[in-house]
């Protein structure tokens, strides 16, 4: 499967909406890839770790704080039209 842009825009989207009201793990299944979120822990922009069990559930960890790194809300305003 390949990851483009958009795929990682949108995780961004649901990783920040995560970051603001808390983890939920059904919301973040629904609305974005495993591919998408692994390709988005790789690129700095948020700082977490996620895999996904044989049963196609996902574990989710914040690994530090700031959750979303500068770069990541540099993005998220391009993305909202606020740059």
């Amino acid at each position: 499967m390949s990851i483009y842009a958009s795929d990682i825009d949108n995780a961004l989207l649901v990783v920040a909406r995560q970051a603001e009201n808390g983890i939920n793990l059904k919301d973040l299944e629904e609305s974005t890839t495993f591919q998408a979120l692994e390709a988005l822990s790789k690129t700095g922009m948020a700082n977490f770790r996620v895999t996904q069990f044989v049963t196609g559930r996902y574990r989710f960890r914040w690994t530090a704080s700031p959750h979303i790194m500068p770069s990541g809300q540099q993005r998220l305003k391009e993305i909202r039209g606020e740059a």
